[in-house]
């Protein structure tokens, strides 16, 4: 997701070349968990920097072991500088330890290079479940702007559902008298 605020005029020059911290942005419409986006000012994108985008992966999880889930980092174009950026996976409805391996780096991309990958490791599993999500975030990034910041994880149940539960015939009822014995009807 990209966030980008629009400038009436150019007259407020020192604004529009400022550079802003991030911002916590928890009422956007849409967000799976509440982020952070850098907000980018319009020196910065008209400067001719690459922009960081991240692929989001689905896959089936598997009924053992581990499955990887290769997310792809791309430049939008290719760079004269080294360009770096630092990613860390973060829970949705999969947690860590439990769903998927943990996992954070910093990823850097040589001159002219224009795909990195990241790969987490999805635990497999013989339950039935619903599909899970985890998130693997990009954050300070240099020489290029984050365009996309999260890429999601989709792990895919591909357990079959246990079978329905029978409702059994109740066995007959007794006649006569329940008070016989010292357990009521037997």
């Amino acid at each position: 997701m990209w966030f980008r605020p629009m400038f009436d005029s150019l007259k407020s020059r020192r604004d529009a070349t400022a550079r802003s911290a991030p911002r916590r942005c928890d009422h956007l419409p849409g967000l799976a968990q509440p982020a952070q986006f850098e907000v980018l000012e319009q020196r910065r994108l008209l400067s001719g920097s690459p922009a960081i985008t991240i692929s989001d992966v689905s896959r089936e999880e598997g009924q053992s072991g581990t499955t990887a889930y290769t997310f792809t980092v791309s430049l939008s174009r290719a760079s004269s500088k080294q360009v770096s950026v630092r990613f860390a996976t973060a829970d949705g409805s999969a947690v860590a330890g439990v769903a998927y391996v943990k996992s954070s780096g910093t990823l850097n991309f040589a001159r002219g290079q224009t795909r990195k990958t990241i790969t987490v490791l999805v635990k497999g599993d013989t339950t039935y479940e619903p599909d899970e999500s985890f998130f693997v975030n990009l954050s300070r990034a240099s020489n290029a702007f984050i365009a996309d910041a999260q890429g999601v994880g989709t792990i895919l149940n591909d357990d079959p559902a246990p079978p329905p539960v029978q409702d059994w015939p109740l066995p007959p009822q007794p006649e006569g008298d329940c008070n016989d014995g010292p357990y009521g009807c037997q």
